[in-house]
């Protein structure tokens, strides 16, 4: 999870961010967790699409993926990264990253 500058004190999200034209929405997802985390991984499932009542205009697409190397450091628009267990994650509730964690954890895999 990433903490941004102009969070509240406590928040914590979810690795996000947009699409470049002519990028798919794969690698943007890819892409993204690079830029922020630090982190090569590889996509392993498509949890589902959502809007949140905030940000309206904006579609998520949710992604499961796996690090493939280490070197968690936090870059470009976090603040803090940080690994934290599915079910302890400090998400707010009703937030994005709150919506993709409840998603996830309803996986037969997440077990």
């Amino acid at each position: 999870m990433m903490r941004r500058h102009e969070w509240p004190q406590g928040w914590w999200g979810l690795i996000s961010g947009f699409i470049d034209r002519g990028e798919t929405v794969e690698a943007a997802a890819v892409r993204e967790v690079r830029e922020e985390t630090g982190l090569d991984v590889e996509l392993e499932g498509f949890l589902g699409t959502f809007c949140w009542e905030y940000l309206s205009d904006q579609l998520y697409l949710a992604f499961v993926a796996r690090a493939t190397a280490s070197g968690l450091c936090a870059g470009d628009d976090a603040e803090l990264v940080q690994w934290f267990d599915a079910r302890g994650a400090p998400a707010p509730a009703g937030s994005p990253a709150a919506r993709v964690l409840a998603l996830f954890l309803r996986q037969p895999s997440a077990g």
